[in-house]
């Protein structure tokens, strides 16, 4: 079912076709008073026996529209012999006469992150929404950029589409893949599927993304990396520690339930106010102080000379005042927890970041049952190298990926011994790296540095180099081990983006190496 502009439905003249997905189409309309609004109309057949529990949803949503500021309003809730329908508050017009582009995040982030006075704005109105209806027992279920519209200039919460009741039993996962937790990416069954605590802590993880997206300007998939050259005002970097809480890796990590996500969202105001350096901090103090002792000053001054004990008292409190706002230890982004791997199948031990999966048997397993059809030919070939080596008992494989399971990772491989390998030149060994990436996974790497080290007390070669997947630029270091019985290969492959940020990490955890 599908209208043409200019046709009518009920009330309502269709002026543009909006867009539209599985369960219905959207379309920007004028009433019989000449109001712009938003229709959503829901052909009953593609709900089947459940358009009379989404009837009732919907209209108790809509109750809920007119109770903040921060939610799309819905004016209207009915249903025909056909579709069930409503009309809602029309997003701000982008375009012109001739096409109507609604006001989203989304296309406000295309030129970057918002401005620093808009982004605290945006985040407590849609923090207040997102309050709002788990406070009335729903979940949002699909918060993302495009699903926040601005209405009258005002940011509003709206695509009720996956809206739903804590209390409602849910048959399949929803919601939108980079703004799902990562414990929920992996469930693929009904007894999977999220419970009410599950899916409100879900709403806040997607919310940290939003804030994430907000501030750096970049799109939830490239989460956590950092702009280069990214110097945050104070506000932001508050605001972006606070999404790193709100999507911890670990899921003990993340802050548990909106009151306490209230409570940090207020404490940023704090925060902000106060300043961070402790130069900020006493200006603040003494900007306060000033304002009420202005005019007292020569009386104040006389009571210190005259009352000089509690003088003392006085100074004592104003000192402890300001220690309990100094500064707190600067944000470092790359300052994490860390975790302990031992595989004393190869013999070693190290020091992880504890944001990087290191994978278990059950992981491998499911990496040896991933699908490469489909995929690009250079993919393909990556998904049957990283079989390959997950098979292998000798092999251990620590995964840091956020998205995917061959970008972005290190490996450490224990193979047969390479006794020529030490005895090389560094022409052979470019030879034998050529032809055995060529021969292996079909890409020629480009071969930057070859340098001769030791590791752990054990004889070591270092290799930089590059390549192309398909588009994409890959970065490689790989260090190769003389461990005797064998040769043990820590290798780093990292998009050339994101390389920059996991290096030091690579080389501290490197660092941390033994052999046992």
């Amino acid at each position: 079912m599908s209208f043409k502009p200019g046709t009518s439905f009920h009330t309502w003249k269709i002026i543009h076709h909006c867009g539209g997905g599985a369960f219905g189409e959207v379309y920007y309309c004028s009433d019989i008073s000449g109001q712009h609004v938003a229709v959503k109309v829901i052909p009953k057949n593609r709900l089947g026996n459940y358009w009379e529990r989404e009837l009732t949803g919907v209209s108790s949503y809509r109750e809920i529209t007119g109770k903040t500021d921060g939610l799309l309003r819905i004016f209207h809730v009915s249903e025909d012999n056909e579709s069930l329908f409503y009309s809602m508050e029309a997003a701000d017009n982008c375009g012109d006469d001739n096409e109507y582009r609604p006001d989203t995040l989304s296309r406000r982030l295309e030129h970057g992150s918002l401005p620093v006075d808009e982004q605290g704005r945006v985040i407590n109105d849609i923090f207040a929404a997102v309050k709002k209806l788990h406070e009335f027992g729903f979940a949002h279920c699909d918060i993302k950029p495009e699903n926040i519209l601005f209405v009258k200039g005002e940011p509003k919460l709206g695509d009720i589409g996956l809206v739903s009741s804590f209390t409602a039993t849910m048959s399949h996962l929803v919601g939108t893949l980079e703004f799902l937790p990562p414990e929920l990416r992996l469930r693929e069954t009904v007894d999977d599927i999220p419970d009410k605590s599950s899916r409100q802590k879900s709403d806040l993880y997607a919310l940290g993304k939003v804030i994430y997206c907000i501030v750096t300007g970049m799109s939830a998939e490239h989460f956590p990396s950092i702009p280069q050259g990214f110097k945050p005002a104070l506000r932001s970097k508050f605001l972006l520690r606070f999404a790193f809480r709100l999507c911890d890796r670990q899921i003990k990590g993340r802050i548990a339930d909106i009151g306490a996500a209230e409570r940090e969202l207020s404490e940023i105001e704090r925060k902000t106010l106060y300043g961070e350096t402790i130069v900020d901090k006493v200006k603040y103090c003494c900007g306060c102080f000033s304002r009420y002792v202005r005019g007292w000053f020569s009386w104040f001054w006389r009571g210190v000379l005259r009352y000089w004990p509690i003088s003392i008292l006085i100074i004592f409190l104003t000192a402890a005042g300001i220690w309990r706002i100094l500064p707190e230890p600067e944000f470092d982004i790359a300052d994490v927890k860390t975790q302990e791997f031992v595989d004393n199948n190869i013999g070693v031990a190290m020091t992880m970041p504890a944001q990087w999966n290191i994978i278990d048997d059950a992981f491998k397993e499911k990496l040896l049952n991933m699908d490469s059809d489909g995929a690009p030919q250079e993919v393909q070939k990556f998904i049957e190298v990283t079989k390959e080596m997950t098979s292998d008992n000798q092999t251990a494989i620590i995964h840091c990926g956020y998205h995917n399971y061959w970008n972005d990772n290190i490996t450490i491989q224990a193979m047969p011994p390479l006794a020529e390998l030490w005895d090389w030149s560094d022409s052979e060994l470019r030879s034998y790296l050529s032809s055995s990436w060529e021969a292996e996974l079909g890409v020629t790497p480009e071969i930057y540095e070859i340098k001769r080290m030791e590791k752990a007390g054990s004889r070591c070669i270092y290799i930089d180099m590059g390549y192309y997947l398909g588009e994409i630029p890959v970065r490689v270091n790989n260090y190769y081990i003389d461990r005797g019985d064998k040769t043990l290969l820590i290798s780093l492959t990292a998009r050339k983006d994101a390389f920059k940020d996991l290096k030091p990490q690579f080389e501290a955890v490197l660092a941390t190496l033994k052999f046992i």
